[in-house]
């Protein structure tokens, strides 16, 4: 299942979700989330990953997200941090990358975690 969300002064595609491993039984899937490089730490990420978590719970059903991101990409695991993600494995030299192995960092987000989340925040996100 792939979205993209739309910057709404300019109309360029500024993100891309792939929401996939659904499991309707286990109510889990993955994610996978991008932001382009001039558009990222400026709140876009932020608020486009929480669209994407209210829909993946409240549409789909639900009860856990599971994304997973480089580890040398900081932003990224900033970004699921400061959502409530929390950190559930490392997959060890899961990616070749220009010459080089490098680890999967496994997050994960409760149904539980994120209305909690919202709720703290005092928004209806």
């Amino acid at each position: 299942m792939n979205f993209a969300l739309e910057h709404v002064e300019d109309g360029i595609i500024i993100s891309g979700v792939n929401i996939k491993d659904i499991d309707y039984r286990r109510e889990v899937c993955a994610l996978v989330f991008w932001i382009a490089p001039e558009y990222q730490r400026q709140g876009y990420d932020y608020e486009g990953l929480m669209v994407v978590c209210k829909y993946i719970i409240g549409e789909l059903r639900m009860q856990k997200i599971t994304p997973s991101c480089f580890e040398f990409n900081q932003a990224r695991l900033e970004l699921y941090q400061k959502k409530e993600f929390i950190q559930e494995g490392i997959l060890r030299r899961d990616i070749f990358r220009e010459e080089n192995f490098y680890n999967s960092i496994v997050m994960g987000l409760l149904k539980e975690e994120f209305d909690f989340h919202v709720r703290s925040r005092g928004k209806d996100e």
